[in-house]
Order: structure tokens, then sequence, then C-alpha cells
């Protein structure tokens, strides 16, 4: 039996071995333990935490995991009253059950995630008895913390921090200052305060650069809208449970508070009335955003109940749009367009304002070329960016792209299509983009719309980038880094207004993608075949 069907195997195992122990765990606890008590936890955790942190992460994915199960077991969901010993013991088998159980599953779609790069190997430690290790993947520069973080913006992050803050001082002065109750404000949406949260939510939205639009909505404007009366609310309710916890409270006292309920049909046409869109453009927003079982709760974040839409303020407002839009369409098989335009468009335009000082260079963008190959056929493409280093007559030239079908889950990566992503970057559109640049007159009308270009007297040093959105993987003379990598490496070798591209491709060439393979604890760590 070779290491493929082992493998295969061992997959069915653990997946049965999971069904079973989910199953019953659902079976022996109510409605209220199969995604009430869970998206309570996921608040509080955002309450004490950064959401970002990976225990916050997996408090969404078990959230997930779970409902998407109870809906497959064909489970009847209802309101039930929530009670605070309830909750108390939903978190204990979180931590005690449900976690070893996700881990579990995980571990499954890793096995059977069969990639060269990163799939898990057996060991034979002796005839016909296998030892199993699982592969860790790192990288010298974390590509979530460059984003979450704004490594590579740091006055863009504190400009958009500092627009949330002041929105939210201006709902605390309702409250506090013009004695607004929170019913009220809550039943009847203050016009000043929305359209705050719409410019927070557009914030998001703009980082498309594109009229995206798709079978769910005609224009960016419309999403923004809708999910703004939700961020509303949200920020109402987060403010609502802080104020209502006594000195001598914990939230966890005041949990009962944390789920928002609305009347689906009441919802809708609230929305409608204080966003003035047609009351069906409504309809079929909200329902895309229901989750049916799918793995990100950002991507999908109300809950549909009997007549109720169901959710929690951190869905809301630590909520990334530009990229759970994106990617809940991908999840749902829906149609958007423009998509494909966004990610260079985006890029190339903060490339340029990165580079607007800079003296020593020239750039071209979007620049669609052809030319006959050794075999005599046509070929065409396009070069997203280049850039040329005058001083040390250094070339890189960026190939930009936006793949959404990376993440399992909010949690894991799917590093054989990184791999994928990156192999086909390199071996179609860059092979093509060697070839052109191969020949010097090329390299002239690369650059020919840039003034600032001279021809050099020796032919220059060209180095290829893969850009993307989110991902980064450095095998071998392929590198490719995140959006905010590249702006971040831009600004790391700037110096007086001048860009030393040298030494910043010495900096990414250096860069490897390491896999890791350890010994896994646990019962499926050793087992035998005979």
């Amino acid at each position: 039996m070779d290491e493929y069907e082992l493998l295969g195997g061992l997959h069915e195992i653990i997946d049965a071995d999971v069904d079973k122990k989910i199953q019953e765990w659902i079976e022996n606890h109510d409605v209220n333990y199969w995604l009430v008590y869970p998206l309570i936890m996921v608040e509080l955790g955002a309450m004490n935490e950064e959401p970002q942190t990976t225990m916050n992460l997996l408090k969404r994915c078990v959230t997930s995991f779970v409902y998407a199960k109870a809906l497959k077991m064909e489970k009847k969901f209802y309101l039930k009253r929530i009670n605070i010993p309830g909750l108390r013991r939903y978190i204990r088998e979180y931590e005690n059950v449900l976690v070893k159980i996700y881990q579990n599953y995980r571990f499954s779609r890793e096995i059977n995630d069969i990639n060269p790069v990163s799939k898990p190997r057996l060991k034979e430690i002796e005839e016909h008895k296998y030892e199993l290790t699982t592969c860790l993947v790192s990288d010298r520069y974390n590509e979530e913390n460059m984003y979450f973080f704004g490594a590579d913006d740091s006055e863009r992050n504190a400009l958009e921090y500092k627009q949330i803050m002041e929105l939210h001082g201006k709902f605390f002065r309702k409250i506090f200052e013009e004695k607004r109750k929170f019913d009220e404000l809550e039943k009847y949406v203050d016009k000043m305060l929305y359209q705050g949260c719409i410019e927070i939510i557009e914030k998001d939205l703009k980082k498309w650069a594109s009229n995206v639009r798709s079978v769910v909505f005609d224009n960016p404007k419309q999403l923004a809208k809708v999910i703004a009366f939700f961020y509303y609310q949200s920020v109402f309710r987060s403010i609502r449970i802080r104020v209502e916890t006594l000195e001598d409270e914990t939230y966890m006292d005041n949990a009962t508070s944390i789920l928002m309920v609305f009347n689906k049909k009441e919802c809708i046409q609230d929305i409608a009335t204080v966003s003035e869109l047609k009351l069906p453009i409504v309809d079929r927003i909200v329902n895309y955003f229901v989750n049916k079982g799918n793995t990100n709760l950002m991507e999908f974040p109300l809950f549909e109940i009997e007549d109720n839409i169901i959710t929690i303020p951190s869905l809301f407002i630590v909520n990334d749009w530009q990229f759970t839009v994106i990617n809940g369409h991908y999840a749902k098989e829906k149609v958007i367009k423009n998509r494909e335009k966004t990610l260079s468009i985006v890029t190339e335009g903060r490339i340029e304002e990165t580079l607007k000082n800079v003296t020593n260079i020239a750039v071209s963008k979007t620049w669609p070329y052809s030319y006959t190959d050794n075999d005599g056929k046509i070929q065409c493409s396009d070069i997203d960016f280049a850039i040329y280093d005058k001083i040390r007559n250094v070339i890189l030239v960026i190939e930009a792209k936006w793949i959404d079908k990376h993440y399992e889950d909010e949690i894991d990566k799917r590093y054989g299509k990184i791999l994928n992503t990156l192999n086909s970057i390199f071996s179609k559109q860059i092979k093509k983009h060697r070839e052109f640049l191969s020949k010097r007159e090329n390299i002239d009308l690369l650059f020919k719309d840039d003034k600032r270009y001279v021809q050099s007297e020796e032919f220059p040093t060209i180095y290829y980038l893969a850009v993307d959105k989110r991902n980064q993987m450095h095998i071998d003379d392929r590198h490719m880094v995140s959006e905010y990598m590249i702006i971040y490496f831009l600004k790391k070798y700037i110096n007086n207004n001048e860009l030393d591209l040298s030494t910043l491709w010495d900096e990414i060439s250096r860069l490897k993608t390491k896999f890791e393979y350890i010994t896994i604890s646990g019962p499926m760590s050793r087992f035998s075949t005979s």
C-alpha cells in the first residue's frame, strides 16, 4: 500500500470519527448550543482581545463548523431563552470537546489536500507501522500582520483609525450628552450617525477602485448602505453592553444582551426606508449575507432563524469588506463583475503614490503588447507595472493577481492552491514577459511614455515579481508577495527620494517559504496496517 492510499484511508477514518463525535455532541445539546452560545462566545472574545488573534479566529471557525454540521443534520433552529449557566457550560465544552474535534477536522483536511509542498508525510518506523508528520509553513514576514497593523502605510492606517474613533465618539455623545435612550436610537435610526457608518463602510469598498457589481448589488454604494445599517446597530449594541455592565460584573454577566435579533421583514423595510433603496435591492443584499452553513462568519455574518435575522456586533464592526464581499461571492458562486481589474488598478495606484517623489526611476503600467514566439505563434499579454532604476540599471516587473481560492476558512490557507497560483503566474504571464523583454527595443517600448526613461549602454538586469492581494510564497527563484508587502518594501528602500531597487530585490530574493515537518501528538500520530 503506497503513501497516497494510506493517507486517503487515514483521512476517511478521521472524518468518520469527527462526524460521529460532532453528531453525538449536537444530539446531546439543545438549540442554543448550535449557534447562539457560540456566537455569544465569539463576541465575548472580540470584546476582550483583538478579533484577529488566533484564539478568536478559532472561535469563529468552530462556530461555523458546529452550525454547518447542525444544518446538515437538518436540525430545526428556533430562538430560545438565553441563560448564563448554559453559556458557561458551552464555553467549557468548547475548550474541552469542540476544539479537539475541530482540530481533527482540520488535520483531516490537511491530509486530504494532496499538494507537493505541505502535505503530511508518513515515516515507516518498522514493518507495517508508520509515524505521521505534519507540515508547518512559515515565512520571514507575516503578511497578515502587515495588513492588520498597517506596516505598509502607517499614515493611512492612523487616518482610518481616527475616522472610526471620531464616529464612535459621536455615538457616545448621543447617549451621554444628548441623553438619548438606547432603545430609541436602535429603533429610530439617527440619519447623521447612519451617514457616518456609510462612510466607514465605503472607506473599505473604495479600495476596490472600480465600480464592482454583481447579481447581488448594482454598485458599491448600495452595498454600503445595507451594511451600514447593521454597523450602526452593532456600534450601539457594543456600547450598550459595556455601559450596562456594572463595576463588579464582567461582560459574561451581561451576555444575554449580546445577541442582536431583528424581525427579518421589518428589518428589510427599515433599511429600505433609511437608505432610500428599493425594497427588492435591500432584500437581495440581506439574503446574500445570510449564512447557509458557510465556513467564514465574516463573509456571511447574518443568520436566519424562523422569521428573524440574528448576528453579533463584531462581525460588522471589524469586518474587512473589501476582502469578504469578493471572497463571499466566490463561496456562494455569485458572479462579480470588474473584480479582475480591481487588484491591478489598486496596486498600480498605490505603487504610483509611493513612488511619486522618487527621482531615479521610470515607470510603466498596464502596458499591452504582442510578439511572435520561437514557434511563429503570436503571443499577447500586458505588463501590470514595471519600475526602472536608472542608477543601478535594474528593472522590476510586477504581475498582480487576486485569486480567491487560497483560504479554506478564516484560519487555514490552502498552500497547494497558493503554489498553483505562483507556478501559473510564472509559467504563463511572466514567461511571456521574459520572452518579450529579452529584446532591448521592447524595453524601450515599455518605458517610451515616461520622459524620464533613458536607454542604458548595458542591457538592464530584469527581475520578476508576482503580487497577490493577501498571500505570499517563495520557492527557489519564484517570489510572490502580498499587495501590502510590496508597498512596505518600496517604502523601506526609498531614501532621500531615491529608490534602491537592487537592494530591495536582494532582500526579496533571499526570502524562502519554509516547510518544516513535525511529529504530531495524539491517537492518530502512529498506526499499523497489519
